[in-house]
Formats: structure tokens, sequence, C-alpha cells
């Protein structure tokens, strides 16, 4: 089925819109929600957005069921730098400590627990991960209601929240406005609604070959976006904050904004398409030198891969890696071993030991540590390929 013909804050047609990049995942189709899509830009509102997009599965059931966190090794911390400075963004906008608050897709629980820190004792989440539900309930004593923007369950009917956060959410909605017309009905009369994601203004600070139009990211919002989005709903800008992710310690690719009734106070972007040209121009700097780094190192003799997600998807679509040369495919996410991709049965870890020696290519940046430690124990070091150095 293919989905959004349309901008989704103001309906204009695609086919009237600026079409600016294409993604393909065809090779991982089993294992993620949408096939393909193209990235357009809207010449009304301004909004930066996935459309044309060829749907694999409904959405809820890939979180339910295929996201990494439900992965059995999913939670490994009880803490993330990007909700700690979220907490504070609480804090410090003034939001009292008896407020009801609800967090929106609340994965592990890192925002609750910090906001628990801070004082706050009137929280909830909602998500759809039945292990972050058992997870949050279970470690930090949280109740979490098990369900999601329009899929929620039975009780959670006619409840009200001073505070309703979605971080790390919107960007993957395919309906913005039925989203938002969610959050209002579960607002109070003067409650704010709080969003934080990627903001698109800030992308030409990363280098990293594509990755902001991901395998789930299909909404690409800037200040001005969310405030066409939500004016409707008589909600506007107050206040925001960058609100770092990966890397705090520098510009931050995510900002945090807080919604309210009132007059905006916020100065609104105009137009984030020259910051996305930056962006196009440093990912393709760098993907040339991930493929000059892989004929430098010959792997026309074949090789295997660990990791099957959205930036190996960017190797193949770029032509820098080709999937004839994989000889075996190996992830950690037990939801993805046995499915296929590329033409490969996704395997376990260990499979490893019992292929012959061969080239190992990470094909992930952020999680490259992690996935080298595991080849590491098994003593496979020498064969790891690091084409991102």
């Amino acid at each position: 089925m293919i989905l959004r013909r349309g901008c989704p804050v103001c309906g204009l047609q695609n086919i009237d819109n600026k079409q600016i990049f294409a993604r393909d995942f065809s090779g991982i189709a089993s294992l993620i929600p949408f096939r393909s899509y193209q990235v357009f830009g809207c010449v009304n509102c301004g909004m930066i957005y996935a459309g044309e997009l060829e749907e694999t599965m409904p959405i809820n059931e890939y979180y339910r069921t295929l996201s990494k966190y439900e992965n059995d090794h999913a939670v490994v911390s009880d803490y993330d730098d990007f909700s700690h400075i979220a907490a504070k963004f609480f804090r410090d906008s003034g939001i009292a400590d008896d407020s009801r608050i609800l967090d929106i897709g609340c994965g592990a629980g890192f925002l609750l627990n910090e906001l628990s820190k801070l004082g706050y004792k009137n929280i909830f989440g909602l998500e759809l991960s039945k292990k972050n539900c058992e997870h949050v309930q279970a470690t930090y004593g949280i109740h979490v209601f098990y369900g999601g923007i329009g899929d929620a369950p039975e009780r959670f009917s006619g409840q009200k929240f001073d505070v309703i956060v979605m971080k790390g959410v919107l960007e993957h909605l395919l309906n913005l406005r039925e989203s938002i017309s969610f959050c209002v009905e579960h607002l109070t009369a003067d409650g704010n609604l709080i969003i934080a994601c990627p903001d698109v203004a800030n992308f030409h600070y990363f280098r990293d070959c594509f990755q902001q139009f991901s395998t789930e990211h299909i909404n690409y919002f800037d200040t001005n976006s969310i405030q066409k989005l939500c004016e409707s709903f008589g909600l506007t800008v107050q206040a925001s904050k960058e609100v770092g992710f990966y890397k705090p310690e520098q510009r931050s690719e995510c900002t945090m904004w807080l919604l309210g009734r009132g007059r905006p106070v916020e100065r609104l972007e105009t137009d984030s398409f020259d910051s996305l040209k930056e962006y196009f121009a440093s990912s393709a700097e760098y993907a040339e030198r991930i493929r000059k780094n892989c004929d430098a190192m010959k792997l026309d003799d074949g090789f295997y891969l660990f990791g099957g997600g959205t930036l190996l998807a960017m190797l193949f679509q770029l032509k820098i890696l080709r999937p004839e040369k994989v000889k075996g495919l190996f992830d950690s996410n037990v939801h993805y071993q046995g499915r296929s991709a590329y033409g490969h049965i996704i395997m376990p870890p260990d499979a490893l030991r019992t292929m012959k020696p061969g080239p190992i290519v990470i094909a992930s940046i952020a999680s490259f540590d992690a996935i080298a430690a595991v080849i590491r124990e098994m003593g496979l070091e020498r064969y790891i390929v690091n084409i991102f150095s």
C-alpha cells in the first residue's frame, strides 16, 4: 500500500511539492515498516516529510513486534543524556511538581525516571512495547498504559493530564494531525504539550551518510513546522531548547518545544531547505570517504555483515557495498533472526564461529563499539573491518 500522497500538515499534494531525496529499503523489507519513500518539501507550509511510503506492515505492529525495544538486550542502562536534559527543561519551564504528566512512547522509562528524581510524582507512560511497559513498572514503580496513539487501552479513555510529552515520537508517526488531536483531547484546559525530536534546521551540523532519513523517521520538523502543525489546535510554541542525544556536549540534532495556549513567544524558523543542502553535501562527502575505505580494503572476495539496518540500506543504495559479495548476515536482535534480508537468512552472532574466516563488516556507526565487543568475545577480533574510520 502507498501512503501519504500529500503533506501531513497542510495536505498539499506531493505532485505540487519539491522532491528532494529518496530512500530504498527493499533489501530489508521484512524487518521494517516501509520498503521505500520519497522526501518532499512542502512549498505551502515548509514541512519536510516522507511521502509515497510503500508500507510493508502497520507501523504499530512493527513497534510491538520488531523494534529494538522488543530485543531482550535493549535496556542496558537506566539513564541517557537526552532524558536528563529534557527533564531539566521541565523544571526550567516552571512545570509544577504536582502536575499530572503523561509520556507517550515512554520507551524504557528514562525520562520518567529523571522526572521522578526531580520530585514529579504524578507521572505515567503510554507505550507500545510490552517489554518496556513491564520494565518501567518493575524497575521504577511507574504505571504505564500498554498501547499507543489511536490504539490506547479502554481504561485510558477519559484520562486528563496537565502535561503530555512526546520525546523521540512525532518523527515516527504517520498521522500527525490525528496525533496532536489525541494529545489535545487528553490535556487539561490550560495544559502543555512538549515535543522533542530531530530538528531539520540542525541537520547540517552532522555528518552521518544521510541517516536522518532512516527506516523509522518520516517527519522532519523545525520550529516553523511544529508551529504550523499545532496552531489549528490552539497551541503555540512558548519555549524551546536543544536537547542532546548522541553527543549532548556538541550541537544537537534534537530540539524540545513547549507548546501552550496563548501568543507564540519563540522566533519561528522561516526555511530549512538551505540547511538540508549543506547536510546533503556533507553526507555525500562522508559517503565518498566510506567508498574509498571499502575500495582500499579489497572486499571483492566477499565479506560477512553484522547489522542489517538503515545505514546498510544506504550503503547498498549508493552501491558502496554490493549485496552479491555478502557471504552471511548476522544481527543481535532476536526478532530479526530467521528473517530474510539481502538474499540471506539473518543469523545470531554465535553462528559466526562456524563460518570460514573472512572480513566482518560492521554496518553501524552508533553501535560499532558494542558490536565489535561481541565479535571480540568470540576471538574473531582480527577479522573486524571498520569502513568508517
